[in-house]
Formats: structure tokens, sequence, C-alpha cells
């Protein structure tokens, strides 16, 4: 949001577009339910190969990375035992009032979010 004085503009930067996709939403499900997500948790949940790429796809949508949905890199240790940088992602605050906002205003509901995580699991 921008701030004018005493008025507060919402900029289209600041809207999120939306998920148009079950991999984008059930993504979105997971986030809202769990907070942090691993990208191996993200493809399984997404039911896809490149869970990163679903990421930009929301990045896109009004998600940006700084704001809303970043991703940390941590050190871990992978079969191998060779150290590698994995990814964890979240939504921020900002991310989970720009992604509820849309839920309000025309999306999924969260019921609807969780359901198509389920439908997966099974």
């Amino acid at each position: 949001m921008i701030t004018e004085g005493d008025t507060v503009l919402e900029s289209a930067a600041a809207l999120f577009m939306g998920a148009s996709t079950n991999r984008q939403r059930r993504v979105l499900a997971a986030l809202l339910s769990y907070g942090e997500l691993k990208r191996e948790e993200l493809d399984r949940i997404a039911a896809a190969s490149n869970g990163p790429d679903i990421v930009m796809q929301l990045r896109a949508n009004g998600l940006p990375r700084k704001t809303c949905l970043p991703c940390k890199r941590v050190k871990v240790i992978d079969r191998d035992g060779m150290e590698v940088l994995a990814g964890i992602y979240w939504l921020t605050e900002e991310g989970r009032r720009r992604v509820l906002n849309w839920m309000n205003s025309e999306g999924p509901s969260i019921a609807d979010l969780r359901r198509s995580m389920v439908e997966v699991a099974a």
C-alpha cells in the first residue's frame, strides 16, 4: 500500500491477480496452512516436478519475492553426503493479506483450497 498524507492508495502492484491453476491453488493452500514449505514438499503438494516454476508464476501474479513470497536458502546434506542449498518458501504477512483479499473477493474458499491438497495426498 502507498500512503499520501491521510489517503491510502492501493497500487496495481499490490494486488494479487489470483491462482489460475490447481497446482497454484494447492501451493497457496499449503503455504496458508503450514507456513514454510521446502522445495521437495512444494513439488509433492503441487503434484509437479518443478515447484519453483509454480512459485515464479505466483510471483508474476502479484506476490513478489521480497515482500510476499520469499525463499531462504539453507545448507543441507544431500543423499550423497554433499552440502547443498535447499530452498524454503513462505508467505509474508503482506503475501497472506494479498492472498486472503483475493480469496474474499473472487477466489476459492480456504476449505476448497485445503480440499484440493487432500485430493493430491489420496
